[in-house]
């Protein structure tokens, strides 16, 4: 059973603050089965932002997004946070304000002289993270049990210490899915060129910017490329392999895993033994910038570099004894029959979800 639930609108009044402090809570929240996310829609009234606005919701995405998983146990669920700025069915009203000033939940300055116009963003995410819930972390804020310490976005702005944020969120998609959750950090690589291996366990890596190489080895895991072109290989287990942005390449190993591309031309490997146990999910395939490999070690028979277009069927099922690739365009699985019409039985390795353009020969190559 996976944690997946509708959208659940969540607000509460947080008074346990030290000092007094007291303020609302307000968000939406809700999980797809691959990951738990949150909404939050903040109404701006008061100076015109300009383009600090975009400064606030891109860059506090940025520093929310990327930084922490739940675990059940089985899989990891990403933790996705999106933020709005609307003109009605807001959760929170700001104030803005041309001059400079102290921020707070309700009133955010356009100037800051003090920390200086590059941390705009970061205190938006901060004040940002009152409205999800969470305490000050530095003297005479509105910490909870004279609880204090640096190195945080919620004590001095600094990008770390999210897993311990999000207990809040964990708390109330436990009641919304019946299911037991952990938060898990990421395992974040650089801007540049990363090599990254997980361990057995359920391991979540975002590669972030650079041409990486990323295996999951054993577990279920989930790993998100990002930018450049990567290389991913899940290994065992239920994986979630996401390229992003680039051309990317990968492999999701035993295991029935989800594989989504994203942007740029990508290519899916299938090498693992064939089975029910090992049927992944294309999130999307596009024939113009796409390919699948297939290995002639697992896919017998297959010769040369390219697959032959007699040798591709689409049906249900073989047509002729020749037929060795087969799409059902009905329901978007792949099968492969070693000896075609009659003998042994077709065997799925995958299914697309999406399909953009006819699927022929000429977008699986043999390796």
């Amino acid at each position: 059973m996976t944690v997946s639930f509708a959208t659940q609108a969540v607000s509460y009044l947080e008074d346990r603050a030290d000092g007094g402090f007291a303020w609302n809570v307000a968000y939406d929240l809700s999980a797809n089965g691959s990951a738990v996310n949150v909404e939050l829609r903040i109404d701006l009234v008061g100076a015109n932002p300009g383009a600090t606005a975009e400064v606030w919701e891109k860059g506090a995405e940025a520093i929310w997004n990327e930084k922490v998983f739940f675990s059940d146990g089985k899989q990891l669920y990403a933790f996705t946070f999106d933020v709005d700025f609307v003109n009605s069915n807001a959760h929170h009203t700001v104030e803005v304000h041309a001059g400079a000033g102290r921020d707070d939940m309700a009133n955010w300055y356009l100037q800051q002289p003090d920390w200086g116009q590059d941390f705009l963003d970061e205190i938006g995410a901060h004040e940002m993270g009152h409205m999800l819930g969470y305490f000050d972390e530095y003297a005479g804020g509105a910490t909870f049990g004279g609880f204090t310490t640096t190195g945080t976005l919620m004590s001095d702005l600094s990008l770390v210490g999210f897993a311990d944020y999000v207990f809040g969120i964990e708390f109330f998609a436990e009641q919304a899915s019946g299911q037991t959750l952990s938060a898990v950090l990421a395992d974040l690589g650089t801007a540049g060129t990363d090599t990254i291996r997980g361990g057995a366990g359920l391991d979540g890596i975002y590669g972030l910017a650079g041409n990486d190489r990323i295996s999951g080895l054993g577990g279920a895991d989930f790993i998100n490329g990002g930018g450049g072109a990567d290389v991913l290989a899940g290994g065992g287990g239920k994986d979630t392999l996401i390229g992003a942005n680039g051309n990317d390449r990968m492999n999701g190993g035993g295991g029935s895993d989800l594989l989504d591309g994203g942007l740029g031309f990508d290519t899916f490997v299938f090498s693992a033994a064939l089975g029910k146990s090992n049927i992944d999910t294309i999130a999307s395939f596009d024939t113009a910038n796409d390919t699948i490999e297939l290995d002639n070690a697992t896919f017998t028979g297959l010769r040369g570099t390219t697959l032959a277009a007699s040798a591709f069927h689409i049906g249900a099922s073989a047509a002729d004894a020749g037929d060795r690739v087969i799409f059902n365009a009905n329901s978007g699985a792949l099968l492969f029959d070693a000896d075609g019409r009659g003998g042994d039985a077709a065997i799925q390795f995958a299914v697309i979800e999406t399909l953009t353009g006819s699927l022929s020969a000429s977008d699986f190559a043999i390796i």
